[in-house]
Order: C-alpha cells, then structure tokens, then sequence
C-alpha cells in the first residue's frame, strides 16, 4: 500500500467506478426503502448526498466528515428516535452545518476540492512543500 508522500497530485473533482457503483446501489436501495419507510429513505439519499459531496466534489478532511456525522446522527435521533425536532429542520440545520464546514475547507491551504484553482491557487506550492518537492 503506497504511503501518503506516494500520492500523485490530483485536486479537483474526482468518480471513479465504486464512486458510480455506490451511488448506483445507494439509488436503488434508497428506492426500495421509500416503498416502505419514506423518511428513513430521505435520510439515507441525504447521508448518501453529503459523502459524495464531501469525498468527491470538496473532498474535505476526515474530522469535518465526523462532526458532520456526528452532528446528523444527533439530529436524525431528536428527529425520528425522539420525535423532540421537525425533520425538516434537521435537514435545514444538517444543510447549514454542510455549508459552513465546505466553506471553512475552501479557504484552507490544503483544499483541493472542485474550483480549487480560483479558491487556492497556491495549492501546488503547498502540496509540493507538504512532498519534499519543489
């Protein structure tokens, strides 16, 4: 398994074929849950959504992902388990902490995620100090 200084410089958007397989059977099982449990379905299309934005479009860091999940696991629990939140606004406030956490990625010197090239156009400079290369 190659280490992180193997990593080839690659920014920008990026899918690959388990990126398309995932996405795939993330559709159809969300379809089938919707036959039964159409909130449940929502959250799953919603949890699928925010990994490919995150992984693929913005590529965030790992810790913004776990807060992110941490902070929708709370919500979907005071939503559905507890019934003490609107689902709707645990969406909204799901969509605001998504926001504010792409956001906050963008203006970090190591974003490398979709329009990287007008929000850090110092990127290959950093990435080749971060390699030993200059």
């Amino acid at each position: 398994m190659p280490s992180p200084d193997d990593t080839r410089f690659a920014p920008g958007f990026r899918f690959s074929w388990t990126d398309a397989l995932v996405l795939i059977l993330g559709a159809g099982l969300t379809g089938w849950l919707a036959s039964f449990a159409g909130e449940l379905a929502l959250l799953a299309a919603w949890v699928i959504g925010h990994f490919f934005l995150f992984c693929n479009v913005f590529r965030i860091g790992r810790k913004p992902e776990l807060v992110w999940a941490g902070a929708f696991i709370v919500l979907a629990a005071l939503s559905l388990g507890m019934e003490r939140l609107d689902l709707r606004l645990a969406l909204a406030l799901s969509l605001g902490l998504s926001t504010l956490l792409i956001l906050r990625e963008m203006c970090l010197p190591r974003y490398h995620g979709i329009f990287w090239q007008r929000m850090n156009p110092r990127l290959p400079e950093w990435w080749g100090s971060r390699r030993g290369q200059r």
